[in-house]
């Protein structure tokens, strides 16, 4: 449960004692956790699910084709008198022995995962710079118990489901099992040899139809993860992020409303002609600043008094505020946003546009009642005055809007906080407030190759303007530490360097799982078929056909295989990824989709070379011996 829903429940199940208080929710550390790893815990269960459908497929394959292997041998046993329930523990005992050493081997590596690879991916995501995360690993017994007790299931079950057809069968018919039944056959026409190889291909394909389904199943399941992760790992990690919320450089003033009490009207912290300074540095190609000013109100005014109401304050007062000028293309953002969330009712842009009001932004700082009272904000006067007092502009509050609310415009702010009044206008109103303008923020892209370079020069801008402006104000303590910081994306990328890593790490193993399980399962389809046709083989042989159109047969097999698989994977897989981008998009705004193209033709690459290399080396070792050993072998 996220902290929004979890007020929503408070809200309707603890009744108010009045109707200032409010409830915060917030986030669970492993909450916010998967969402930024994998975006939500659903997308997590569907790939976990996914991966557990994989293991499914494998073992259930495996068990089937070692029933099939040994079909002969079962009925030579029933031949002799043994029961259906001999036969039956006959075979779970050697399933169990199988099982053991297996959990065994499972939970030695797991253990040594947990030991050595787990904490330093635990460091390197979450514990930067902040110590060892050895102490943070426990033993958890249900974790073993559910691994344990998983692969035990999935074994014993897909055993079961193996051999009942084995147990099913008369003895006399599976001494005779040969791995196939009869199929009638449509009489096909004489055509040349390209043709017959490929027909023999596609016959060969599907003789095995429920191997054959459950390994393209299988690929085609490993594909489709393989894709999703490079999507999530691309789309969600800090680099999309940083990407999302910074431009290239950030220049933030320290001056805020908190301490504007102090300042004059006539103060300058960040100078314009300075800013311009910034901007004529070579390479620069686009900027954006956050300006505006700071001013009084009374705490006494009707339109307030739902921000105000928690403040419990006694006597009327003047208060700091900030106001926050919106340029056109963020002013038709906030309105986008008002639409699409409905709020026109409690937010009148118009009045916004046209330079008469003023919204007031806050940090999540209404209850549910105040959110509704606040409706009646709208439309009523506010006396606005400079930090002098000595102009004042009346204007009109034009609703409350939430900052931190899910879906809100990615909007630069100056500091913003619950302890703030914090004021938006447009240029129009700016205007008619009448107070000194002043910049809060700058930010600017450069173009690649000059950032080193800008970055140097900015840098030792800011640290002269700092210097200067503390020498202008010695005793002032705001200009200590500089009132100008700097902030560089690729400082933010380099700090973030480790988790980036990290989480790709465990996108790549999870990758790497599925690609396993499913190139075990085709491996596995593809050496019991050629072991089952080495009579075969050495039959068609004997009749004519030399080995090199048997590897030609063998590598259109492999072909046929990897251009279903790739077709499912263009039409079922991107469906999937399309569908995924439109639920993570839905909650994480800085979430990125490309169609991982690349990786997708890696992918292809690679299915192909396995589906063609590993049939004919597992076909070389079958056709060792010559065509007359073969056939005495098998007479």
């Amino acid at each position: 449960m996220d902290g929004e829903t979890a007020e929503d429940r408070l809200y309707q199940d603890v009744e108010m004692t009045d109707d200032t208080q409010q409830f915060f929710g917030g986030n669970a550390l492993t909450y916010s956790a998967i969402y930024e790893f994998a975006g939500g815990f659903d997308v997590a269960v569907i790939l976990a699910i996914v991966i557990f459908a994989g293991a499914w497929l494998l073992l259930y394959n495996i068990m089937s084709i070692s029933m099939v292997e040994h079909v002969r041998q079962y009925g030579l046993l029933k031949t002799l008198g043994t029961t259906k329930g001999q036969l039956a523990r006959i075979v779970y005992r050697q399933t169990s022995w199988i099982v053991c050493k297996g959990c065994l081997l499972g939970m030695a590596a797991g253990m040594a995962m947990m030991v050595f690879i787990v904490p330093k991916l635990l460091e390197n995501l979450y514990l930067h710079e902040f110590g060892s995360a050895s102490a943070m690993i426990a033993f958890k017994p249900w974790i073993l118990v559910f691994a344990v007790g998983f692969g035990v299931f999935v074994t014993f079950a897909a055993t079961s489901l193996a051999m009942m057809k084995v147990i099913s069968m008369q003895p006399i018919e599976a001494v005779k099992f040969v791995g196939l039944s009869a199929r009638r056959r449509k009489k096909q026409k004489p055509g040349n040899q390209r043709f017959s190889l490929a027909l023999l291909a596609c016959r060969n394909l599907f003789r095995y139809r429920k191997r054959f389904v459950i390994a393209v199943i299988s690929l085609t399941l490993s594909m489709t993860v393989f894709l999703s992760a490079v999507v999530l790992s691309t789309g969600l990690d800090q680099t999309a992020q940083i990407e999302y919320d910074n431009q290239d450089f950030s220049i933030m003033c320290g001056a805020s409303a908190m301490t504007a009490e102090d300042y004059t009207d006539d103060e300058i912290h960040f100078d314009p002609d300075f800013a311009q300074e910034l901007l004529d540095l070579p390479g620069v190609t686009e900027a954006e600043t956050v300006d505006g000013g700071f001013g009084r109100v009374k705490s006494s005014e009707t339109a307030l008094s739902m921000r105000l109401a928690s403040w419990k304050l006694e006597h009327e007062t003047f208060l700091p505020f900030v106001v926050q000028t919106l340029h056109d293309d963020v002013l038709e953002e906030l309105a986008r946003y008002v639409e699409e969330k409905e709020l026109s009712e409690m937010v009148d842009m118009d009045a916004v546009r046209a330079g008469k009001g003023f919204i007031v932004l806050h940090y999540h700082n209404l209850s549910q009642a105040m959110e509704e009272k606040s409706r009646e904000a709208v439309g009523q006067p506010a006396q606005l005055f400079s930090l002098a007092k000595d102009r004042k502009t009346q204007m009109e509050c034009s609703g409350y809007l939430d900052f931190t609310a899910k879906g809100f415009p990615n909007m630069m702010t100056t500091w913003n906080g619950p302890s703030i009044l914090y004021f938006l206008v447009s240029e129009e109103g700016f205007a008619r407030m009448g107070l000194p303008e002043r910049i809060f923020r700058l930010d600017f892209n450069v173009e690649s190759a000059s950032e080193p370079l800008v970055k140097a020069q900015a840098d030792r801008m800011v640290s002269a303007y700092n210097r200067a402006q503390k020498k202008l104000h010695p005793a002032d303590l705001q200009y200590e530490q500089g009132i100008l910081e700097i902030t560089a994306k690729s400082d933010l990328l380099t700090a973030a360097r480790d988790y980036i890593g990290s989480s790709r790490v465990i996108m790549g193993g999870i990758c790497l799982v599925l690609l396993s399980m499913g190139l075990l399962n085709y491996i596995n389809v593809t050496l019991t078929g050629l072991t089952a046709r080495r009579k075969e083989f050495a039959v068609m042989e004997s009749l004519g056909m030399t080995r090199k159109q048997l590897r030609k047969s063998i590598v259109l097999e492999g072909i046929f295989y990897s251009l279903i698989v790739t077709g499912l994977t263009l039409t079922a897989g991107s469906g999937v990824l399309y569908g995924m981008r439109q639920l993570v998009n839905q909650r994480i705004a800085y979430f990125t989709f490309s169609y991982p193209w690349a990786a997708l033709l890696c992918g292809v690459m690679f299915l192909f070379a396995i589906c063609i290399v590993i049939p004919l080396v597992l076909q070389k070792k079958t056709v060792r011996d010559s065509v007359i050993e073969r056939l005495r072998m098998y007479t």
